[in-house]
């Protein structure tokens, strides 16, 4: 049975730094971020969170309406952080002085009328738990301690705690890339995923001309003058080059020598993303080198 200990911060929280806490305690956001039900999806979208029917709910996805989020904690229940001790958003006694600053109850869409959901669509795990479990028992134990209530004012204050998490199924497996050459929104997204930028499987920002030196990207890119894009950014770091974010053929050569450095049969380096160079990324991704 999986185990594994995260830290949470704080212990009073308003409802969107409640699921910012049990995004953080899973690695998905850094704790420092400002999460509020404005940037919410966005951010949200960053992490690997995609929206998905109000209707087919499951355990971890995330409730959002204006000015206020929750979590749907599965049959039939959701929880997060609702009102004060005093039935207001800025309660100053640390605490759950209620047992329901911070609860859960009945999902009751007709009540609450959430206007969307998010689910937990990328390949991360917390130490062989799923993702969307993981956060789920974050919120879990806020609701159950009472240590943790409800403030906007005092929101993450008040030092850290440590709790284990734990998961009856089996560790889930890394999915794997199929090795086919072409770089698709499947590749892209798991290159963003390693890289730590941003997920929507895509590539941004490139110049129209530079289009022949990567035949083998395939999913979709939007050519706005050369701003550039933070996966190629990221990897243009790690490769030791100017993170001007655009794909042209030094970076494509640097590419092609890092691949054949670890290994992989990619062909001759001729600074042209090609499938041989496409095949060698996805390997290089399944084998987790980045």
């Amino acid at each position: 049975m999986p185990r594994v200990v995260v830290e949470i911060a704080g212990l009073d929280r308003d409802c969107s730094s409640a699921i910012l806490t049990c995004l953080s305690a899973c690695g998905l956001l850094p704790a420092s971020t400002h999460m509020w039900t404005g940037n919410e999806r966005e951010l949200l979208k960053e992490c690997g969170y995609v929206q998905v029917n109000l209707r087919n709910l499951k355990r971890g996805d995330i409730l959002w309406k204006t000015g206020h989020t929750e979590m749907y904690l599965g049959n039939g229940l959701q929880g997060g952080a609702r009102i004060d001790e005093n039935g207001g958003t800025h309660g100053y006694t640390p605490g759950d002085q209620t047992g329901n600053e911070i609860g859960r109850s009945a999902f009751d869409q007709s009540y609450w009328k959430w206007e969307s959901a998010w689910r937990y669509f990328g390949t991360r795990t917390v130490g062989g738990i799923p993702v969307e479990e993981a956060t789920a028992q974050v919120m879990d134990h806020l609701i159950d301690h009472n240590a943790h209530g409800y403030s906007q004012d005092n929101r993450d204050g008040g030092g850290t705690e440590r709790i284990t998490l734990s998961w009856e199924g089996e560790p889930m497996p890394k999915p794997m890339l199929d090795v086919d050459g072409w770089l698709g929104h499947d590749t892209i997204w798991g290159w963003q995923e390693a890289m730590h930028t941003p997920l929507d499987g895509e590539i941004w920002g490139q110049w129209l001309p530079n289009t022949k030196y990567y035949p083998a990207i395939t999913c979709k890119v939007l050519y706005d003058y050369g701003s550039g894009s933070s996966l190629i950014r990221a990897v243009q770091k790690r490769l030791g080059i100017t993170p001007d974010g655009v794909i042209g053929y030094i970076f494509v050569g640097k590419l092609q020598e890092r691949l054949k450095k670890w290994g992989y049969d990619i062909g001759d380096v001729d600074n042209l993303l090609g499938r041989k160079t496409g095949r060698g990324v996805q390997q290089s991704l399944n084998d987790g080198r980045w």
